[in-house]
């Protein structure tokens, strides 16, 4: 009505609301969804401000599928809660958390509509006279519901607060009214929004890269770690195994990973490794992949402090550097045939603090078997499917531990589900599906923020990437590699998404 609110009857509405909230973020003594909404809407009403407390309250009645739950403690999904939660929540949709939680409360009520149009509840009418204004301000069309609720009205113009009812009823009626006039609790009265869009975006879209594979994880390390650090790794530029399995560990001991060529150090890489002035560096695998001369070279940069990491072969190298995690519970393993699938597994293994052992499509190498046996693991993820590592190897596997396979249908759904497998991270390392390199630099950086390293094309991001980093709502994203490798585009489109959308 625009009256007022704070003397409304001699009464101060928004200091009763504001005194009322309990320290768990409860308004009043209800407990309930629809007494938190209420007082969230009252508040932004009157123009107050709505403090986080009663936002971050109402949150804790939502469940996974959107749906808000009428009573405290108790969770029964009640459409009348989620249809005043989401008019609350977009009254508030310049909060991040309040804006995706609309979205998922705006998806849930227009799965819920029934064919009829309207929502089912302990009345209809009464759940659908919320639901319907709260979906079009966020712009829902509600022409199925209005039709519907026209189609209950009696001939006295009420409205029964049952289906196909004979008798009207006060609340019902009052309820059903604003779908007919198209106005809802955020814009009825003075001063209201009309319709509010719920939109966000990634904080922050940002590259990093060099003028190649080594400049990029040079940029990397700059950017991520101070001078002074207590280890470098070092791996080839020219071969993935070895960085591959490498760059686990470097995340697992926040470490930066630099490449090198075979018997020469860039000068980027030479330039960085001045700038870390690490104690020690680490080479990854043998003199046919590090020579003894870059070795040294290397070492340089930490007085001499240098060792390498090797074995007979890339499976041989990977046992060896399992080996440097010490007693650990689980492990990933990848075909040490093609990178493709491990991509991913060297961020999850060393956020974890966990190793990446390599196998043969049909077998299991000696190295890999003495490293699983020494580990004793009591559980072991597969990167990729039977064309990566086939079934039998997949038995073999299991006589050491519990296996899960983890396999999309190409390298971009792999790297996507095993992020999803692992839950919330706070923002996503994005490189092309098509290299390595940049893959397993972006791994140690990735581990180091514990967030999933996950995977697009030159110009374009595939499907099943867009569905993980909206499922994430993810934060920051960050692109590791140059322009060619992926395009400006991809960033532009990264940097548009709308998790609310």
């Amino acid at each position: 009505t625009g009256r007022d609110a704070t003397s409304f009857g001699g009464v101060d509405l928004v200091a009763k609301i504001n005194e009322s909230v309990q320290a768990d973020g409860t308004c009043g003594s209800w407990g309930y969804a629809l007494g938190q909404a209420l007082c969230i809407l009252g508040l932004e009403r009157a123009g107050a401000d709505v403090p986080e407390t009663l936002v971050d309250n109402l949150l804790t009645h939502q469940d996974e599928t959107g749906a808000f739950g009428y009573l405290a403690g108790e969770f029964v999904v009640e459409n009348d809660s989620t249809g005043f939660a989401l008019a609350a929540l977009s009254a508030v949709a310049g909060d991040r958390e309040a804006a995706l939680a609309a979205a998922e409360a705006r998806d849930y009520l227009v799965s819920a509509q029934t064919d009829a149009g309207y929502w089912e509840g302990y009345s209809p009418v009464n759940a659908t006279g919320v639901v319907a204004p709260a979906l079009e301000t966020v712009g829902v069309p509600q022409d199925a519901a209005v039709s519907w609720l026209a189609g209950q009205q009696l001939a006295d113009g009420s409205l029964p607060s049952v289906l196909d009812g004979s008798t009207g009823d006060v609340r019902a009626t009052v309820q059903g009214l604003l779908p007919f006039t198209g106005e809802s609790y955020l814009s009825v009265g003075e001063g209201g929004a009309d319709s509010v869009e719920l939109v966000v975006n990634p904080e922050a879209v940002e590259r990093i890269y060099g003028v190649d594979r080594y400049g990029t994880a040079a940029a990397a390390s700059l950017d991520a770690y101070a001078p002074g650090v207590d280890t470098v790794f070092v791996a080839t530029g020219t071969g993935f195994a070895d960085a591959l399995t490498g760059s686990a560990l470097a995340g697992h001991l926040e470490a930066p990973i630099l490449l090198v060529r075979t018997d020469s150090v860039p000068e980027v890489t030479a330039a960085e490794l001045a700038r870390l002035d690490p104690s020690r560096v680490v080479v990854l695998g043998g003199d046919a992949a590090v020579s003894d001369v870059v070795m040294s070279a290397v070492g340089s940069y930490a007085e001499g402090n240098v060792e390498r990491i090797s074995g007979s072969n890339r499976y041989g190298t990977a046992a060896a550097v399992a080996e440097e995690f010490g007693a650990v519970d689980h492990v990933f393993v990848a075909t040490g045939q093609a990178y493709a699938d491990a991509l991913a597994a060297s961020a999850a293994a060393g956020a974890d603090g966990v190793p990446v052992l390599l196998v043969g499509k049909d077998a299991v190498p000696p190295a890999t078997a003495a490293r699983l046996a020494a580990i004793d693991p009591s559980s072991i993820t597969v990167l990729g499917g039977a064309a990566a590592v086939s079934d039998d190897v997949l038995t073999e596997l299991e006589g050491y531990a519990e296996v899960t396979r983890v396999a999309g249908a190409n390298r971009y759904e792999t790297a996507a589900d095993l992020s999803a497998l692992r839950g919330d991270a706070s923002g996503a390392i994005i490189a092309t599906g098509l290299d390595y390199p940049d893959a397993l630099t972006g791994a140690a950086y990735a581990a180091l923020a514990d967030v999933p390293v996950l995977l697009v094309k030159p110009a374009e991001i595939p499907p099943a990437t867009l569905v993980e980093v909206d499922r994430l709502a993810a934060r920051f994203l960050v692109v590791v590699g140059g322009g060619s490798v992926v395009q400006d585009e991809v960033l532009t489109q990264l940097s548009q998404l709308n998790y609310a959308g």
